[in-house]
């Protein structure tokens, strides 16, 4: 512990004098790459305490403090500040589904390049699967669902959005979804986190909250602890039978799945896009309309 806070006593200074407000894309990674550098020199500190607690002193220490660090110190206002606006019914909705669909396509892309694993969850801790109760399940879904999707939403498309809010979608979008996937610290679990940043990145600027992409998150993180738990349940039974298939049969397979799921993530974004190109359609016209009001109401005076 003596080491977190001599590493923390050294940058904290050098943190607080960096002047984020300036939205200044090199400031704001020179900031990130310090928050880094500090985790990495105690990440393994900390998970030799326990891999749990490394974990949640990542979210809570890396991602949750210094977000609300930075708004106490400019004096912005949270809801505002992260877009933590209240949202339709629909769009939960349109965030649930299009995670529901882009889960088993993100898995399918990271079992490609990795070549090992289907899944996407592989870091669990399985000391509270080992013998699996409603207890610990809630307590796995609180950890590793409910607290990274607020954490890192908080951190990833709240406040790095508000950085980033110059730059057009597009390059917003890669930005930080790159940041996002290198911050979890892993080469094989780099794909993941990259393709789910696109869609809650994309969700977020079209709601204007980032409240769909929490729920998005937590969606996306409680189906890969869904199948972790499940594999482990049925393995630890000796249920499981896998039959030997052919290798090209197998990835032929693998292809015409990932072709069925692109349409309905395709179609449900097309939805979204429209709604949204509606909306802004309907507000220029509203902002036109006042405006010859205005003029009208000016003249008339006259």
């Amino acid at each position: 512990m003596g080491i977190i806070i001599e590493m923390f006593r050294i940058f904290s200074p050098l943190m607080m004098s960096l002047d984020l407000k300036k939205n200044s894309i090199f400031i704001v990674n020179l900031f990130i790459l310090i928050l880094n550098i500090i985790f990495i020199f105690i990440s393994g500190k900390l998970n030799s305490i326990n891999i749990l607690f490394g974990f949640l002193f990542y979210q809570l220490f890396f991602l949750l403090v210094p977000g609300i660090i930075y708004l106490k110190h400019y004096k912005l206002d949270l809801i505002s500040s992260i877009k933590l606006h209240m949202i339709s019914l629909d769009m939960v909705l349109y965030s649930i589904t299009v995670v529901i669909f882009a889960y088993p396509l993100i898995a399918i892309i990271n079992y490609i390049f990795n070549k090992e694993t289907i899944l996407i969850w592989q870091n669990i801790s399985y000391e509270f699967i080992q013998n699996i109760s409603i207890g610990s399940c809630l307590i796995i879904i609180l950890i590793y669902a409910v607290i990274p999707a607020i954490c890192e939403e908080f951190f990833f498309r709240g406040i790095l959005s508000k950085l980033f809010r110059k730059y057009n979608l597009l390059p917003r979008i890669l930005v930080i979804s790159l940041i996002f996937a290198i911050m979890h610290y892993s080469l094989k679990n780099f794909i993941g986190p990259f393709l789910l940043s696109v869609f809650l990145v994309y969700i977020c600027d079209r709601s204007d909250s980032i409240i769909p992409a929490i729920i998005g998150h937590f969606v996306y993180n409680f189906m890969g602890l869904s199948v972790v738990l499940l594999f482990y349940k049925l393995n630890s039974t000796n249920v499981v039978y896998m039959p030997k298939i052919d290798l090209q049969v197998f990835s032929f397979l693998i292809i015409i799945i990932a072709i069925l799921l692109v349409y309905p993530v395709y179609k449900i974004i097309d939805i979204i896009e429209s709604k949204h190109r509606l909306k802004v359609r309907i507000r220029e016209n509203s902002d036109e309309i006042s405006g010859q009001i205005s003029i009208l109401d000016y003249y008339g005076k006259k």
